[in-house]
């Protein structure tokens, strides 16, 4: 999650610094790329914030380098092609915005207070929010003022311990503090731009003024793990440390140079105290030592004056890489999850063994969710936690190739992660609902036309009525327009279910299912009678049909299902999905491998030229 947040955020500065120099094209294509690669990896506003007080920090420092004759040698070219472009990017992610706050959507559980949440007579579906934002500052979380620049963590018990590995995200290594110090110290003015950035990152973190009020801010007030802001703080770091490195080597003089050695020595005091007033564990043992053996062979690098920059600067290299693998090591033999400790699950390796891994159809969903961990509950050693991704149970579907329950389970991990459309919900708290679930298709002979409100009207003083309905093989449509056929009746029916008079013969209905995939099916449908194959799966004004090659209408069933009419015989289906937001996603993928492959190849003929000249 760190790396697809924080990812794009260098190439964003880099095309903005670049262009802004040389008002080359190519740097304003680089910022496109990269603009793109953040929208659609993780949370944007993440981001966001982290860029939103660069410039605030960057107009404080660099004021007077703003002005508009600036702007005005932008060529008018660069203007319109960035302008076309972004707005291909940037289409998709404002219709699914635009989708999201019409309504009709849950947002995700955390946001909810389920102890609220109920369907209301006239089916809407009310709840109070649960909003509890989880802030951490920096320098208030234990372990982290450690971790950054050691790697060694401690916790009070294991059961903590196993907890606090997440912290390993924030470290960035020991050679960071000489560097960062140096930069501290130089007090330049790119240092106190990303310096103030990196302090209102992690104020926005902690949930402090004045970083706080960007929560005031459309879609900002959404974050809820505030916490994963103090990445950028980290990120901030290696910045203002490689410009310590820059500087340190611009200017080695004996000031410079008594920082580095003063800080690399106060580190390694630190690694000595923490190793003998905290409670040892074997990780944080071995990279304490691992820190201060590093740090003594950089000592000694500093303290050879006679040699040069060049070599200098090479060993240094060559110090922090091999301390990279050392740091590495550790943290793959003893980290819970990098050293095998799910893949060697017998449960998951019976999975990973396995011949057969074909997507398997179910005609009848499972009523349980097939949760593996569940499965050899008593022999530890098979057992898979529901903490892993493999115990929520969408991850597990995915796994075992089979279908998931279709009783929906809200909680903080699994399918509530995803949006949930509140019509389902709603038709879950139907009485009958169960019934109808169960099955991926239904044939129904017969149709009643009804709008959703008048059947739950009807429902209210029938509650078994969804019940009578599928034993008559009758079925509800609620568009508003439909073609009139014999198969459709009149809505008194529904007063008397039971004593009307029906053609009451065994329908021959067999549905084989030829092609499965995420946006569309294949069926081969035969039956000996005129009626409304129903696919129980949730209906979207995207969702098309064809019956033997020819489009046909998708008919709402109970409101949320897809139907199309057949005649009897033997026939083709075929549902498929597709709306202005899967046109809009695949314009700007190919726009995104346009601009990529373009100026990819415009880098490589002018480095050929350049070799040439």
């Amino acid at each position: 999650t760190g790396i697809q947040i924080i990812h794009a955020v260098p190439w964003i500065l880099f095309g903005l610094i670049q262009y802004q120099r040389t008002l080359e094209f190519r740097y304003s294509a680089i910022l496109l790329l990269a603009l793109c690669s953040s929208i659609y990896s993780y949370q944007l506003t993440y981001a966001f914030s982290f860029l939103i007080f660069l410039l605030i920090s960057f107009v404080i420092f660099y004021w007077k380098k703003f002005s508009i004759k600036n702007l005005k040698k932008i060529p008018h070219w660069h203007i319109t092609l960035t302008t076309i472009f972004l707005f291909l990017i940037i289409s998709p992610i404002i219709q699914i915005a635009i989708i999201m706050l019409e309504g009709n959507y849950l947002p995700p559980v955390s946001r909810i207070n389920l102890a609220t949440l109920a369907v209301t007579e006239d089916l809407n579906v009310k709840f109070d929010l649960f909003f509890d934002r989880l802030p951490e500052f920096f320098f208030e979380r234990e372990n982290l003022m450690a971790v950054i620049f050691t790697g060694a963590f401690w916790a009070k018990n294991t059961a903590k311990l196993v907890d606090s590995w997440g912290v390993l995200i924030h470290f960035l290594g020991p050679t960071a503090l000489p560097f960062l110090l140096v930069a501290l110290f130089s007090r330049r003015r790119i240092v106190l731009c990303f310096g103030l950035s990196a302090l209102l990152i992690t104020l926005q973190a902690g949930e402090y003024f004045p970083g706080s009020l960007i929560y005031k801010l459309p879609f900002f007030f959404l974050i809820k793990y505030a916490s994963i802001l103090n990445l950028f703080f980290g990120f901030s770091v290696i910045i203002l440390s490689a410009l310590g490195f820059n500087i340190f080597f611009e200017n080695r003089n004996s000031f410079y140079r008594r920082i580095v050695i003063g800080s690399t020595s106060f580190l390694i005091l630190g690694c000595i105290l923490l190793a003998t007033i905290l409670p040892g564990r074997a990780y944080s043992n071995s990279v304490l030592a691992l820190t201060s053996l590093t740090m003594m062979a950089f000592i000694v690098l500093i303290f050879l004056k006679q040699i040069s920059k060049i070599f200098l600067f090479n060993s240094l290299f060559v110090l922090i890489v091999i301390s990279s693998i050392f740091f590495q090591y550790l943290m793959k033999n003893y980290h819970p999850h990098l050293n095998g400790q799910i893949y060697k699950n017998l449960s998951i390796l019976e999975l990973r063994n396995k011949e057969d891994h074909s997507l398997h159809f179910l005609m009848e969903r499972p009523v349980a969710p097939p949760w593996i961990h569940e499965k050899h509950r008593r022999d530890s050693s098979r057992t898979v936690y529901p903490h892993t991704t493999a115990g929520n149970d969408e991850y597990s579907s995915f796994i075992n190739l089979t279908d998931a329950s279709y009783k929906l389970t809200l909680t903080a991990h699994g399918l509530a992660s995803f949006p949930i459309i509140k019509n389902y919900f709603t038709f879950l708290s139907l009485p009958g609902s169960d019934d109808f679930l169960r099955k991926k298709f239904h044939y129904f002979n017969h149709v009643i036309p009804i709008s959703m409100p008048d059947y739950i009207k009807k429902l209210s003083h029938e509650p078994k009525l969804t019940s009578k309905l599928l034993k008559k093989n009758i079925g509800v449509v609620t568009n508003l327009e439909y073609h009139p056929s014999s198969i459709y009746l009149k809505q008194d029916v529904l007063d008397n279910v039971e004593n009307h008079k029906l053609k009451t013969d065994k329908n021959e209905f067999n549905v084989q299912v030829i092609k499965y995939n995420a946006n569309n099916i294949e069926l081969e449908v035969t039956t000996d009678r005129e009626g409304l194959l129903t696919y129980t799966d949730t209906w979207d004004e995207g969702w098309h049909a064809k019956v033997d090659g020819v489009p046909v209408t998708v008919m709402r069933v109970f409101n949320i299902f897809k139907g199309i009419e057949l005649s009897a015989g033997t026939h083709q289906v075929e549902f498929y999905f597709t709306n202005w937001i899967l046109w809009s996603l695949i314009t700007m993928n190919i726009t995104y491998f346009i601009i990529l492959f373009a100026t990819a190849g415009c880098i490589l003929m002018r480095f050929r030229s350049a070799r040439k000249s």
